[in-house]
């Protein structure tokens, strides 16, 4: 009974232990995961479901009742979910906007996987995250709400508050995360073939880079046939993946193991990308509520491009903007390529590339602590554990 005591009272300790910035990095937080879901959504076209023969039909237990919807049933969905998101992204109605996206988003990905398009990581963006921040508080700072309630008379929330009230839902998504690993490797554990076959990973690199490369368009990396023909290159890998998805659990209890695992993540994400032609790209929606946005957003954010007019403009004009801009967006999401492009970065970055533009900022972020310390300036610092 002790023993249970204990593990409530740690886990109590854990949940409610304050974060640095925790309001303002959440808001933050807010703003980039909806840049990043409807660049997510920029390339996917849900209307031409309705292309799929009605035979073809196999929904997952969640949609066992449903029928496959009508011709502009998907696209109405499509634009629900983009007007929400535009709506989460502004911070107006916050709460009733996450619903929005936790609904339409959780929905179309579920009419997805039904007509035969397996993309289980989907739900990653699409169900966790949501679900989380609709019971946060993300929608304090950064946002219309945050500025209308304070012209209401209520206080205004600090970006800089510590409040674990702010950041229990990142805290919560790393649970998810880590469990997500976990079985991943338990998997693996179970398939014996993971511990005995030494060309397992081999072929499995050969086998897949040649299958991502004739379904999704990813080039078969040059290195790749050679690295799954090099036994001493393919059979560490085979155990480096078990000891990474194994050992990601330990960012819940260490602040070292969670420094360490955090920097080590987008490497191990690029690594199968170029090799596997697996990118595992939703998952920058969770690993995007960790970082500390308010200290970045105060250092290297201009001043010049901070929205001070806002404060100027009448609580109706806000209002009304926030829901003409959302309306406006949603509309034209099926109707013109223009919001497309323009939330798609016009094709700069695609599922293919995204890791490898973020692996030379993940570079930067590992080794400008060591050249600091080398060079005399400053000791290591101790990792801030989230």
């Amino acid at each position: 009974m002790r023993f249970f005591q204990r593990i409530e009272r740690r886990y109590v300790q854990w949940l409610t232990r304050p974060a640095q910035n925790a309001a303002g990095r959440m808001g933050l937080y807010r703003i980039v995961y909806s840049l990043f879901y409807l660049w997510f959504l920029s390339p996917l076209n849900f209307s031409e479901l309705n292309l799929v023969p009605a035979s073809r039909w196999d929904p997952t237990i969640l949609l066992s009742g449903l029928s496959p919807l009508p011709d502009g049933g998907y696209a109405a969905m499509e634009t629900l979910l983009v007007m929400a998101l535009v709506l989460l992204l502004l911070g107006y109605r916050t709460r009733l906007a996450t619903l929005g996206v936790l609904l339409m988003g959780f929905g179309l990905a579920g009419f997805r996987t039904g007509f035969l398009i397996q993309e289980r990581t989907i739900v990653l963006t699409v169900f966790y995250v949501p679900l989380f921040m609709l019971f946060s508080r993300w929608g304090e700072t950064y946002s219309i709400d945050a500025l209308l309630k304070q012209r209401r008379g209520h206080p205004a929330t600090s970006p800089h508050s510590s409040s674990w009230r702010y950041i229990w839902p990142a805290r919560g998504l790393m649970v998810i995360l880590s469990i997500l690993f976990l079985s991943a490797a338990a998997v693996k554990l179970m398939e014996v073939a993971w511990l005995v076959e030494p060309r397992l990973v081999g072929d499995f690199i050969l086998a897949k880079g040649v299958k991502s490369h004739l379904t999704n368009g990813f080039p078969i990396h040059p290195l790749g046939p050679h690295i799954g023909r090099t036994a001493a290159l393919s059979i560490p890998s085979q155990y480096v993946v078990l000891l990474f998805e194994t050992c990601f659990v330990l960012v819940l209890f260490n602040r070292f193991a969670q420094a360490l695992l955090f920097r080590l993540a987008p490497i191990f994400h690029s690594f199968n990308t170029l090799l596997l032609g697996i990118p595992f790209t939703s998952v920058l929606s969770m690993y995007a509520a960790f970082p500390d946005w308010q200290k970045l957003y105060e250092r290297f954010y201009p001043k010049v491009l901070r929205l001070q007019c806002l404060n100027k403009l009448p609580s109706s004009l806000l209002a009304a903007g926030s829901m003409g801009s959302a309306l406006l967006v949603g509309l034209l999401w099926n109707t013109t390529p223009m919001p497309r492009q323009v939330f798609g970065l016009f094709g700069l970055l695609s599922y293919q590339t995204l890791w490898f533009a973020l692996l030379p900022f993940v570079l930067i972020w590992i080794c400008s602590p060591l050249w600091r310390r080398l060079r005399g300036d400053q000791p290591l610092p101790t990792p801030e554990r989230l």
